[in-house]
């Protein structure tokens, strides 16, 4: 009966293009055969583990499509019942995603889908994805390490003042925030959530040394420099310091970072933080984040 709907589905039968001899047609295995050549002996078992009732046509075509994955291909024919459901969710997956150690963890192709946007959203696409969700040892594990790899290498940080020079480069995600402090020996980690929410902005600027430079909007709509950090908290050289600032100020953006203990700028500093206690990541980024982190609980 699957075989027959199955064939049934087929484009090339249905549209009437192919003259299939149902009289000479021994069992349900050939009739999958002639249904879709690309059911070979080995395949074949597959249709033999589908479940009942009978399927929508649009489920076969599914399934037709997966016979050309060999690791689809691998997952049906270890599966005891092949479902429509588990059809969907490896339709969903991309082609990599679709190994036992990954779909465990993975219940409907709503879930499937979101694993697939986040690996078309990533700046490496799915390698690194695949390799934590790999090791995952729970459904709550899976979808913690899904979500940070979401925020990590998806999120791109709110849009920075554009610095127009070849020795100055932004730092857009938190992965890359994170691994430049990692390699020069700073706590930037620590000002992930301002980088977040736009409270700061950060580049590296190369110069006789890789310098870190913070720029933090202030009351009005401007931009200052707000910090310099060499690697290792080191001091920054004046020949460096002064190149910052002169590249910086060209793009409308002052330096204070040398002005700590200046009232001034420090009443500047705690209006324009007052003034930001109540700024949220955007909603769409907080849809996002909550659409992955609801399923921890399912």
């Amino acid at each position: 009966m699957h075989a027959a709907a199955m064939m049934i589905s087929n484009p090339i039968a249905s549209n009437g293009n192919a003259q299939l001899a149902f009289n000479h047609i021994r069992d349900w295995r050939e009739a999958g055969c002639l249904a879709d050549p690309r059911l070979s002996p080995d395949t074949v078992s597959i249709l033999k583990a589908l479940t009942l009732p009978l399927w929508e046509k649009a489920d076969y075509r599914l399934l037709s499509d997966l016979l050309e994955s060999e690791n689809a291909i691998g997952i049906l024919r270890h599966t005891p019942a092949v479902s429509p459901n588990l059809v969907r969710l490896l339709h969903r997956l991309p082609g990599p995603f679709r190994i036992p150690r990954v779909i465990r963890f993975i219940r409907n192709e709503d879930e499937a889908t979101i694993i697939s946007r986040i690996s078309m959203g990533c700046i490496d696409r799915s390698r690194s994805l695949i390799s934590k969700l790999q090791t995952s040892q729970s459904r709550s594990d899976f979808w913690d390490k899904a979500s940070s790899h979401f925020l990590d290498r998806c999120i791109p940080f709110p849009e920075a003042p554009k610095i127009i020079d070849p020795r100055v480069t932004p730092i857009r995600t938190v992965d890359s925030l994170r691994s430049c402090g990692l390699k020069l020996h700073l706590c930037l980690r620590n000002f992930i959530g301002e980088a977040l929410s736009g409270e700061q902005s950060f580049y590296v600027f190369n110069g006789e040394k890789q310098i870190v430079v913070s720029v933090t909007p202030r009351v009005g709509g401007r931009s200052v420099i707000s910090q310099m950090s060499a690697p290792d908290n080191m001091p920054v050289s004046p020949s460096d310091r002064s190149t910052i600032i002169q590249v910086f100020g060209d793009a409308g953006i002052q330096d204070e970072s040398v002005y700590v203990n200046d009232w001034p700028s420090e009443l500047d500093r705690r209006l324009n933080r007052l003034g930001n206690e109540q700024v949220e990541l955007p909603g769409e980024l907080y849809a996002k984040i909550n659409d992955l982190m609801s399923f921890h609980a399912r």
